[in-house]
């Protein structure tokens, strides 16, 4: 594989994950130290406030308490999400899926961050308009990356794709001679 090739595939990956945990940690920083826990701000009356919420569970606070099992979950995804990535790195017709694994791990990795330093995760997206839970970047990052990765596969892979990227097969070998 030629040098420039492994950096597109790898090393800018790499560098792309940094850069979005960084601003999800960034923006949990700003709330947690501007912000007294349960603090509101409105941004749009009625619609959108800033809220800062220590969130000890998971999804909408579900499962409280549940902080080493949630870490040993997002530790094994991240491995599951790492293998996906290494086997379609160098498979065409995957750039999509590949940036969408680089969201979902920026973001798993963001709160993971979160709950393994804190013991919870900060949040502080509130859309009250429709009461929708409290939330933050990474779950922005985890929640829009599932659903298009989830679209992608049910409407554009077919099952050599989708055997391409998960199964657990040994990748076959390519020979140029």
């Amino acid at each position: 594989m030629e040098g420039t090739t492994k950096t597109k595939l790898y090393i800018i990956p790499v560098f792309a994950i940094a850069l979005l945990t960084a601003i999800d940690q960034l923006t949990k920083f700003i709330i947690s130290s501007g912000y007294e826990i349960g603090q509101s701000k409105t941004v749009i009356d009625g619609v959108f406030n800033i809220t800062y919420v220590q969130n000890e569970g998971m999804a909408w606070g579900a499962f409280k308490g549940g902080r080493i099992i949630f870490i040993i979950v997002t530790v094994l995804v991240l491995i599951f999400a790492f293998y996906v990535y290494t086997r379609i790195a160098e498979e065409k017709g995957f750039l999509f899926f590949r940036i969408l694994l680089i969201f979902f791990i920026s973001g798993s990795v963001g709160n993971l961050i979160d709950r393994a330093s804190k013991g919870y995760v900060v949040d502080f997206f509130h859309f009250c308009l429709i009461n929708f839970p409290v939330f933050n970047v990474a779950d922005v990052y985890l929640t829009v990356s599932l659903i298009l990765m989830a679209i992608t596969v049910i409407f554009f892979f077919d099952d050599e794709k989708f055997d391409k990227a998960f199964s657990f097969k040994k990748k076959q070998e390519t020979k140029d001679e």
